[in-house]
């Protein structure tokens, strides 16, 4: 069975590389797509942490 909460995060982490990878290929909001990357990839590693 596929976990839903799992599969709802790799879908949102992939739009958020996306979205982070069209900002730095315009040059625009540098710091704040840096800090955007790193909460939305984040999240990964608290959804593993939380099921063990």
């Amino acid at each position: 069975m596929e976990n839903a909460i799992e599969t709802k995060n790799f879908e949102f982490s992939v739009r958020i590389l996306n979205l982070y990878k069209h900002l730095t290929e315009s040059k625009k909001h540098f710091v704040l797509s840096k800090q955007l990357l790193r909460g939305g990839t984040s999240i990964g590693a608290n959804v593993t942490e939380a099921q063990r």
